[in-house]
């Protein structure tokens, strides 16, 4: 799938995480069309799937949160207007949905968080608000409405005792109104508020994750301790002429920062962390993956079933990049690391990164005359990260 009515470097130059952009006509009308309200609904109603309803609703406490999994009932009790249901995740539940994301390869894949998708009947929407992460919005089906705001994206801006982070003031700057295959990206820490002004807005949010700091520290220290990372200690400065005996010197500090960073200085280390950090599967994710029973098959008869015609396929919740700046080469996926053989194709490396399924003709030509392309793709079915294209397990 590719964008229409879109130059990527133009907007990767001018606009990604500077300012807001609308793309009109950036998908045809009907491109997303392969989900309908209904199915929607379906999936909220599943117990593994992420699902909420929002409710705008008169008096002190004007909108309502509802987490699923949902049943008929709730969807029937719903009110005519002015509401919402928001799906997570749904590119791991379709793999039609999970094709959307190569429209947005020019962004690493390990930058996404996940496709949202919401419904609304007319006047629906979650209210306004910021967010940490960019975002493109893409509309499906109907017309909603998108103002937006930089005034007052703070922490201070919020409406008091809500179940959902609403911002107070929101002094209207943009409004723009998006139909069928139109698209408005938003960079981090603008405020907008959606609202449908149709009966059947579907609207398809694909979302960047937000890398802070701190939870990038905590990671980097858990990895420290998980993979036995060589010790760096602190080096006494000098205590000469202290003023007092509970005195915090500047040399100490920085000795102290100097510990710290001489535990980040290693590269290969370093490396390796970065491509777990951003392939761990985030929430509950990890906990849906698929894992299979022991597959003990040997390598011979794992490359005939491929060669009598069947394909492999990963799980569309898993998580793979690859860095191709260090030697070995090393392949990350949900949150673990491969080191490659030199003599594996990069070009089988850069398939497997980029697509879910593996058509058998395709690993054929990769297996054939080359032993350390086929023992990578029998490790990795091996270890569960792919699986049978029939099946779910040997």
């Amino acid at each position: 799938m590719t964008l229409n009515n879109f130059d990527w470097q133009n907007f990767l130059t001018h606009y990604w995480q500077k300012k807001p952009c609308v793309i009109k006509n950036a998908l045809a009308s009907d491109a997303l069309s392969f989900l309908t309200p209904e199915d929607l609904a379906g999936l909220a109603m599943e117990e593994d799937v992420e699902s909420r309803i929002v409710i705008e609703k008169a008096g002190q406490v004007p909108w309502e949160l509802k987490r699923g999994p949902f049943s008929e009932e709730d969807f029937t009790s719903t009110p005519a207007t002015h509401w919402t249901l928001l799906v997570q995740g749904v590119n791991h539940w379709l793999p039609k949905a999970a094709e959307l994301l190569t429209a947005f390869d020019a962004i690493p894949r390990w930058r996404l968080d996940d496709v949202m998708v919401s419904y609304a009947p007319t006047e629906g929407g979650v209210g306004p608000h910021y967010d940490h992460y960019d975002v493109f919005l893409i509309q499906g089906k109907g017309i909603r409405e998108w103002r937006l705001t930089r005034q007052f994206c703070t922490p201070d801006n919020y409406l008091p005792n809500m179940q959902l982070r609403l911002m107070d003031k929101f002094p209207i700057e943009e409004t723009h109104i998006l139909e069928p295959g139109d698209m408005l990206y938003l960079p981090a820490k603008v405020g907008h508020w959606g609202i449908s002004r149709s009966d059947d807005c579907m609207t398809w949010s694909v979302g960047y994750r937000s890398l802070a700091a701190r939870e990038m520290l905590e990671h980097f220290a858990d990895f420290a301790a998980r993979e036995s990372i060589a010790a760096q200690w602190f080096e006494d400065p000098s205590w000469l002429n202290i003023a007092h005996p509970a005195e915090i010197t500047q040399a100490a500090t920085q000795q102290a920062r100097n510990a710290l960073a001489a535990l980040l200085a290693d590269e290969a280390t370093f490396h390796r962390w970065f491509g777990q950090f951003v392939t761990e599967p985030q929430g509950h994710q990890g906990s849906l993956l698929s894992l299979p029973p022991e597959r003990t098959i040997p390598l011979d008869r794992f490359k005939r079933r491929i060669a009598q015609g069947e394909g492999l396929s990963a799980d569309l919740m898993s998580r793979w990049a690859q860095d191709t700046t260090q030697s070995p080469r090393l392949l990350h996926i949900n949150g673990e690391t491969t080191a490659i053989d030199m003599n594996t194709d990069q070009s089988l490396l850069d398939r497997l990164c980029a697509h879910y399924d593996h058509d058998s003709d395709i690993l054929l030509n990769f297996i054939q005359d080359n032993e350390a392309n086929a023992i990578l793709l029998h490790g990795l079915w091996q270890a569960g990260i792919l699986h049978w294209s029939e099946e779910n397990d040997d």
